[in-house]
């Protein structure tokens, strides 16, 4: 069966895509691999098969995950901070 992972298209540049795995490392692919609209900071569904040797079979843009990863990141700048977030710096 064939596994799912997330990953973040980092960069496109003229030739190549850098995607950040979920483990945090940069995989530099050819542009021509990525999705038809793809851009940075969109998530990807890559689908592998399974073993030791788990190679990308395909990319697909997930918009589903891309919305929810910027409403997370939305939330986390948006936050509320202590008493002292607005204003002048106290020293």
């Amino acid at each position: 069966m064939p596994l799912q992972k997330h990953w973040l298209i980092d960069a496109i540049e003229e030739d190549a895509a850098a995607l950040e795995t979920d483990a945090g490392e940069l995989v530099h692919v050819p542009r021509s691999l990525l999705p038809a609209g793809a851009r940075a900071g969109m998530l990807v569904r890559v689908t592998t098969a399974p073993g030791d040797d788990a190679r990308p079979l395909t990319l697909d843009l997930d918009p589903a995950a891309t919305a929810a990863a910027m409403a997370r990141s939305e939330a986390q700048v948006n936050r509320p901070r202590g008493p002292d977030t607005p204003g002048d710096i106290a020293l």
